[in-house]
């Protein structure tokens, strides 16, 4: 009877240490089901909330057409920082028509998505720039790739592996579709960033 215990007692450590091993590989996919409330046909972006600073944010922009973690300084005021938690960025990046924007600077946040569970996404540097948004937070390619993300546009849902399984996270359509009048309504100059090719952030060596 102890060796059968023993056994038994050594067979769910193997599996435990296969399981926390292999989480990282679980399939990802995207079904009919994951249709549901979302307007067709649309060309709608990938517009959802998260958890950055312990608060909550919405109206963040899921992108993964360029490189920089972007987060406008209405949103950086709105979350209780201060300009002295910045550092320095000696880079540049441009919005419409080629225009330079206004850098502040840059910071590193925790950052977590949440469905229904609270699931901690790797610490990541936010360019804190200082122009009108309809967002609060463009999320770029880089988290995207570190967490293991896997967006489906035409569903608008984001789907990620974790050891507790594959959570997800929809889309807000209205709320999109919100931030996109509002974005034709400002200037010109105002309504796009992207940053300079080709782009890289180089984050300060110290924490």
């Amino acid at each position: 009877m102890l060796y059968v215990r023993k056994v038994k007692h050594q067979n769910r450590a193997q599996k435990r240490k296969f399981d926390e091993a292999d989480w990282k590989n679980q399939p990802i996919t995207f079904s009919l089901v994951d249709f549901d409330g979302v307007v067709m046909p649309h060309n709608d972006p990938l517009v959802t909330s998260v958890i950055v600073n312990n608060c909550k944010v919405q109206r963040i922009l899921v992108d993964i057409g360029s490189a920089l973690d972007i987060m406008y300084y209405h949103c950086f005021k709105s979350l209780g920082l201060y300009p002295v938690l910045l550092q320095k960025y000696d880079g540049s990046i441009y919005g419409f028509n080629n225009q330079p924007v206004p850098v502040e600077g840059v910071l590193k946040l925790n950052v977590a998505f949440d469905s229904g569970r609270t699931y901690v996404a790797p610490s990541v540097w936010f360019l804190v720039v200082k122009m009108a948004s309809s967002f609060n937070i463009i999320i770029r390619r880089p988290t995207l790739i570190e967490t293991q993300v896997v967006i489906s546009q035409s569903h608008l849902y984001m789907k990620f592996p974790t050891p507790m399984g594959i959570p997800t996270l929809k889309g807000n359509q209205k709320v999109a579709r919100h931030c996109y009048i509002t974005s034709i309504t400002q200037p010109q100059k105002d309504k796009q960033v992207t940053p300079q090719e080709p782009a890289q952030l180089e984050v300060p060596t110290t924490q």
